[in-house]
């Protein structure tokens, strides 16, 4: 049996210490959920990291919302010449993972299926900018994440 690394506060010390508000993501369906007292209230179609660069894919686990920000401007590894990699404004950024987090993605064209394999992301979890802003404003600091494959 395996047990998820977690950090954060504990939520609860019902549903595994998750309770009954948290964020689900499934990275093999490309789906996810956020249950808010035990029901879900919001789900959607997501692109992940890409699977075949092990610096990109999304890495599974237990983690908690531990930054909010509106209008943020994600910048990549800074490269030879000084530069970062990407640099990308969102608008809804909620960090559960180091530079991981949940965001809006207006580049995307489309979500879920199989775009992550050609358009995945550089370990993020993005999301329809309805859906980013919907989710923004229901979830808080220290939610629980849990992304499996």
């Amino acid at each position: 049996m395996r047990t998820p690394v977690t950090t954060g506060i504990q939520a609860s010390y019902d549903n595994g210490g998750l309770g009954q508000t948290f964020i689900e993501i499934d990275m093999t369906k490309q789906h996810f959920w956020y249950h808010k007292n035990g029901k879900i209230v919001l789900e959607s179609d997501i692109v992940s990291g890409l699977p075949s660069d092990p610096h990109k894919k999304t890495p599974a686990g237990t983690y908690y919302i531990y930054f909010m920000q509106l209008n943020r401007t994600l910048r990549g590894e800074i490269q030879a010449d000084g530069k970062p990699e990407y640099e990308t404004p969102v608008a809804y950024w909620m960090a559960f993972n180091g530079g991981i987090g949940l965001h809006d993605a207006t580049w995307q064209s489309r979500f879920g299926g199989d775009v992550y394999y050609t358009r995945g992301s550089h370990g993020c979890i993005n999301l329809p900018l309805k859906v980013a802003a919907e989710l923004y404003d229901m979830v808080k600091v220290n939610t629980p994440v849990v992304c499996y494959y």
